[in-house]
């Protein structure tokens, strides 16, 4: 019996292991999915890869994020409500002390 126990852990572990798969990154396309105190993070063939280390993050893709991110934030902007009437210091009115200040 322990020699087919041995026999058996010996074929485990020559078997080719699949890469193992970060969760985050588990099916996700290949891509920059944020950013963080400077440093782009990204999937690239379901590992997770970070702009800091060297050669994983293709320049293109920092440039798409980049231009996907201004391309929100025009769009927030100008949903944004505007302001009816806009006070302005002319015609604020004053506050009143309380008495004793």
């Amino acid at each position: 019996m322990k020699i087919l126990l041995v026999g058996l852990l010996t074929v485990v572990a020559v078997l080719p292991q699949a890469a193992p798969r970060d969760p985050k990154c588990a099916g996700a396309p290949d891509g920059i999915f944020g950013k963080l105190k400077g440093v782009y993070y990204g999937c690239l063939h379901e590992k997770e890869v970070r702009s800091d280390q060297p050669g994983s993050v293709p320049p293109a893709w920092i440039a798409a994020f980049e231009a996907k991110i201004r391309e929100v934030d025009t769009a927030f902007k100008s949903a944004r409500p505007k302001p009816v009437n806009p006070t302005t210091p002319a015609t604020a009115v004053p506050l009143r002390r309380a008495a004793g200040q």
